[in-house]
């Protein structure tokens, strides 16, 4: 009879410890990404139907974020996503974006997007979608940005060339390098124009260097980065 409950016993064990592996496997399969840095505070909706919550930096970066996961930034906070994609994204202050794979969906304000393809093939690999319409990503530096007030949609590319695809349109063009989109809501689309190398479409002056800790000037207490 002992013998027979500590069999019990042992096969109980092994099929817990066999559940919490397969249960570990699934999670790193489902996830797309993390927080690489944060300046103050953000909100995460696990899988976009779950409500928010507020997350501390410190929380923020153990976060494992999955697909349909959303994030909103405040007034006064930045973060840097990182996804297993290879995409880099620098959300601005009072931004919401939706996350999969390999795209993100802005629903309001905007971010700052790296991401290098490592396929050579030349085909759209990322997407970025505003409901004024998608951007297709080869590989290159760029910014999108959604004003939910006016319903205007703007896209400066930084490197390389991304396609602007028009929501109800479907009409098509091409962003190069150092050049800006304004998508006016009811109008046609236009041609993009030229500005400096300088400029950055999220706050309408100069970009300052590509370090996210010179993004924002905040409390250093409320800014961490993962090592």
């Amino acid at each position: 009879m002992k013998k027979l409950l500590l069999s019990f016993i042992f096969m109980a064990v092994m099929a817990a410890l066999a559940a919490s592996s397969l249960s570990a496997a699934a999670a790193a399969e489902n996830e797309i990404g993390a927080i690489a840095a944060l300046e103050y505070q953000i909100e995460h909706n696990p899988g976009g139907d779950s409500g928010y919550a507020v997350l501390s930096p410190v929380d923020a970066l153990s976060l494992k974020l999955s697909e349909n996961d959303m994030l909103r930034s405040y007034n006064g906070s930045t973060a840097e996503i990182k996804l297993t994609c290879g995409a880099v994204i620098q959300m601005a202050p009072g931004t919401e974006i939706e996350l999969g794979f390999s795209r993100i969906r802005i629903n309001k304000g905007g971010a700052w997007v790296n991401y290098k393809s490592k396929k050579k093939d030349g085909k759209i690999s990322f997407t970025a979608t505003t409901p004024a319409g998608t951007m297709g990503i080869k590989g290159t530096v760029f910014a999108a940005k959604f004003d939910e007030k006016t319903g205007n949609a703007f896209l400066q590319v930084k490197e390389g060339l991304v396609e602007f695809r028009q929501a109800k349109t479907n009409k098509t063009v091409d962003v190069a390098e150092n050049q800006l989109l304004t998508v006016e809501k009811g109008k046609p689309l236009c041609d993009p124009i030229a500005v400096d190398a300088s400029y950055d479409v999220l706050t309408g002056a100069a970009r300052p260097n590509n370090e996210f800790e010179n993004y924002q000037n905040t409390n250093p207490f409320d800014r961490l980065r993962k090592k």
